[in-house]
């Protein structure tokens, strides 16, 4: 099974997410796939500490952080899914075929 074919089956089997992302994960474009790695989660560390973007993205980051670290350079597939009022980025294991961590952005 490839990655995409991998991420649909997690994100469907995730009852952690809700029904309509569920339902449209096949309309996901590209999901990418690489490791997580420390270099990455110290960018997730100085984003949340140095609070660029205000509250909210250091919340975002210090979220993506916890859910993350427990899978240094774990293989994982990383799409977005678009609704029509929202955009869902979820990250999966590959490992495990499970989703690690997923997050809504709402549309303008």
């Amino acid at each position: 099974m490839d990655t995409k074919e991998l991420f649909i089956k997690a994100v469907q089997a995730s009852l952690d997410i809700p029904e309509p992302v569920r339902a449209q994960v096949h309309d996901v474009g590209e999901v990418r796939e690489g490791p997580i790695t420390q270099s990455y989660l110290d960018f997730l560390d100085r984003e949340s500490r140095d609070n660029p973007r205000g509250p909210k993205w250091s919340e975002i980051m210090q979220q993506r952080r916890g859910h993350m670290s427990a899978y240094l350079d774990a293989r994982t597939g990383e799409g977005i899914i678009r609704l029509r009022d929202s955009s869902y980025v979820v990250v999966v294991d590959i490992k495990s075929q499970a989703v690690i961590h997923w997050e809504e952005w709402r549309h303008a």
